[in-house]
């Protein structure tokens, strides 16, 4: 019924275009990962694959997407059988997403990589595969995740990943360390914005973490979320942080921002999330 739903709303919400996209050499898969790639793909042109059904805006549809998706039936779901079509048509050279984890990406990357080179550039340290490696050796989850995983080229953060993944068998076949992506962008940014007028009168940057609420409905039905954050220890940990934080410059007259991780338009469930963190663990004072 949830899936029914979701479709129902998908097609509602969606504008469809009855036309076959343009031939375009780099695919981004994944409208979030254009977040950290929209400055090092600034000089070329490529095609945003939108793979989130909360997200998805409009749907293509032609006759030669209709004959593609024919032939892929049997390769996996309709939503992949209509993502692989419709990578096929537009007959890139390179797919490229900064979602590392994207079992999506994983999937479409099996299918397609004997045509078209896949890169998955690392966006964030990957606590989530030694989570999956404990649950499924702890028995709290029947299927081992991390055979789900296959990246056909990988840059990642530095030698620690690529001795990881090597140590847990997770499927990369080629990887490279090239260091982080989003810290190159702060960089860039802070570079461009030291020039300008605008500056920042705060002592102290306390990066926001994520912290989904223990007693969410949807999170207590995840066997993944739920074993991580039933015990409270990890909100709890992480609220000691922010009021020692918070102590620490009253003490010293010092001035404290604290941005948050997801942005409100782009990730409105994940950006509220955090605020209700916030809501729920601290006073106005």
């Amino acid at each position: 019924m949830k899936k029914i739903i979701l479709s129902i709303k998908l097609i509602l919400r969606s504008k469809f275009i009855f036309k076959t996209p343009s031939k375009c050499d780099l695919v981004v898969f994944d409208e979030v990962a254009l977040n950290d790639l929209n400055i090092c793909l600034s000089n070329f042109n490529f095609f945003v694959l939108q793979t989130r059904l909360q997200n998805i805006n409009k749907i293509y549809f032609s006759y030669k997407i209709l004959k593609k998706i024919f032939k892929n039936y049997f390769k996996g779901n309709l939503f992949t059988v209509y993502l692989v079509s419709l990578i096929e048509v537009i007959r890139p050279k390179v797919v490229i997403t900064s979602m590392d984890n994207s079992f999506k990406f994983f999937d479409i990357a099996k299918i397609l990589e004997e045509k078209i080179s896949f890169i998955a550039i690392q966006s964030a340290a990957r606590y989530d595969v030694l989570e999956f490696n404990y649950l499924y050796s702890a028995n709290k989850l029947k299927d081992n995740w991390l055979e789900k995983f296959y990246i056909p080229n990988l840059f990642c953060f530095g030698d620690y990943e690529k001795q990881l993944y090597k140590q847990l068998n997770i499927k990369v076949k080629n990887i490279y360390p090239i260091g982080n992506l989003r810290l190159a962008n702060s960089l860039h940014k802070t570079k461009i914005e030291s020039n300008s007028s605008k500056k920042y009168s705060f002592d102290i940057c306390l990066i926001a973490d994520a912290c989904p609420p223990y007693s969410n409905k949807a999170i207590k039905n995840n066997i993944i979320y739920s074993s991580l954050f039933e015990s409270g220890d990890l909100e709890r940990g992480y609220v000691e942080i922010v009021k020692y934080t918070i102590k620490f410059c009253i003490k010293n007259s010092m001035n404290l921002v604290i941005p948050l991780k997801r942005d409100k338009k782009k990730y409105s469930y994940g950006n509220k999330m955090e605020i209700d963190f916030y809501k729920r663990n601290f006073s106005k004072e």
